[in-house]
């Protein structure tokens, strides 16, 4: 309660779900080490995060359908909103493309990104270079 009034967790811009459609990501050709290279366009909060999830998972799983992909190569740089569970998921996909000797990393990365990562007491360089 806020001066007499009531207000739930949701009544918060910040937490309000975004109503919009985005696009999750835009696939681009593998790049020269082998790589699906993947341009995130949408954010990367709790509201998309299941979906995100399930599309990085094609190309850091163990039985990978898209050919030969050596594994994943993100473009963050269009990401406009980025919490604690989008770094979740990146650390996540860190560590799943590890398990599944896949290569993964972040080759731009947005200030919501950064921001975020800093937020969690992460440091950018070391979550973002290849693994």
């Amino acid at each position: 309660m806020i001066g007499g009034i009531m207000l739930s967790f949701f009544d918060f811009p910040a937490y309000k779900k975004n109503t919009e459609e985005v696009t999750i990501m835009l696939i681009a050709e593998k790049n020269s080490n082998g790589c699906a290279r993947v341009v995130v366009q949408s954010p990367m909060t709790v509201y998309e995060a299941e979906k995100v999830r399930k599309e990085w998972a094609v190309y850091l799983s163990d039985n990978c359908k898209t050919g030969s992909a050596s594994g994943v190569s993100l473009n963050l740089k269009n990401v406009s909103a980025c919490d604690i569970t989008g770094v979740q998921l990146l650390c996540s996909a860190r560590k799943t493309a590890a398990l599944n000797h896949k290569i993964f990393r972040v080759s731009e990365a947005s200030e919501a990104v950064i921001k975020a990562v800093y937020d969690a007491g992460l440091e950018p360089d070391k979550l973002f270079a290849s693994a």
